[in-house]
């Protein structure tokens, strides 16, 4: 007879926990007689009905290893049915967001499930987060470690640098045992602008620019002498000072900003004026907080002007200037790091 038996989980050829749920079904024109459920080679029900609520429970070796489940039905003329199903057994799942997608960003769920054998037992869940860096060894960061796994967790990935982690849930069980679940995530929170004010480049006895504005205002002049004297940059740019002078970058979504400067006296970093722009017509000014680095024995102070971009609408553009008078002399730009917001492989 066609379809005799169904198993419905565990599904075939896929993997489960060790505690899987057990669930069987007959065709409605057998009239059963006896009921017969085998893990492997332990008998886990014998009975007169299908069971409700059976699950896995046979000893567990490695994880990962394959299991067989044997259901045999004898109907009362004792004629006899017999369905198998071939699946693989392990004590930890892990489950990210959608759980296709490698890329994550923000505060996301890492759901769990844990399931054990015959007499198993955990003594201690933890989950981690492994760096996987090319030729480096790294150490994990604890993000949950106790004696109850909470099936879920909230983890805040803008807590770690963007990169690729080995996303890990463990259960230690005691004697050496334990079992893991491991899931390669690449967190991208950020996209990043560097400018350290490159000069123009040649190419075939062409010259082609290399500074990454969108726009600038003309008197500007790359330097690169006296870089001993200037904590040993030697790509810099200026101001010819006899105008005001501007540069613009665009960073979609625009969340931060950091810019190194070098000048005279830290009151000049006042006169740089800073700003953002959602369209390039409509500019907020920036408040950013002034840091001294670092200062020299010629009289060069190295400032670093940072800041969050927090304004009422996305900003994608940003925008120095420095007014007429500030030439070489008195500041020079030493490098600019932008960061916004990732834009994640598939979003719209």
């Amino acid at each position: 007879m066609r379809c005799s038996i169904k198993i419905d989980s565990p599904v075939a050829g896929t993997t489960v926990l060790a505690d899987e749920p057990i669930l069987v079904s007959v065709n409605p024109a057998i009239d059963i007689a006896q009921v017969q459920i085998i893990q492997n080679d332990v008998e886990l029900y014998q009975g007169s009905s299908i069971p409700k609520q059976l699950r896995l429970s046979a000893p567990v070796g490695d994880d990962d290893e394959e299991h067989l489940l044997t259901v045999v039905v004898t109907d009362v003329k004792g004629r006899v049915f017999e369905q198998i199903a071939k699946f693989k057994v392990r004590r930890t799942l892990l489950e990210l967001p959608q759980d296709q997608a490698s890329y994550i960003q923000g505060t996301v769920e890492v759901n769990g499930r844990v399931g054990f054998g015959s007499n198993e037992q955990a003594d201690i869940f933890a989950l981690t987060l492994q760096p996987i860096r090319v030729f480096e060894e790294t150490e994990p960061n604890m993000v949950y470690e106790g004696g109850h796994w909470p099936g879920s967790l909230s983890l805040n990935t803008l807590e770690f640098e963007d990169g690729a982690y080995d996303l890990i849930l463990m259960a230690k069980m005691g004697q050496g045992t334990s079992s893991k679940d491991v899931r390669r995530i690449v967190i991208r929170n950020w996209e990043r602008l560097l400018e350290d004010f490159d000069p123009p480049g040649t190419w075939f006895g062409g010259a082609f620019d290399r500074l990454k504005t969108i726009e600038r205002s003309q008197g500007w002049e790359f330097l690169n002498d006296e870089a001993v004297d200037l904590f040993g940059d030697n790509t810099r740019i200026a101001s010819k000072g006899l105008e005001s002078e501007y540069l613009i970058w665009k960073q979609p979504r625009l969340r931060r900003y950091e810019l190194i400067v070098y000048a005279r006296d830290d009151m000049l970093s006042e006169t740089i004026e800073l700003a953002v722009s959602p369209d390039l017509q409509q500019w907020q000014l920036l408040d950013p907080k002034l840091v001294v680095l670092d200062y020299s024995d010629q009289g060069w102070l190295k400032l670093c002007l940072a800041g969050d971009v927090i304004t009422a609408s996305e900003n994608d553009y940003f925008r120095v200037v420095l007014p007429s008078g500030l030439g070489r002399n008195e500041v020079q730009l030493g490098s600019l790091e932008l960061c916004g917001v990732a834009r994640l492989p598939g979003a719209e």
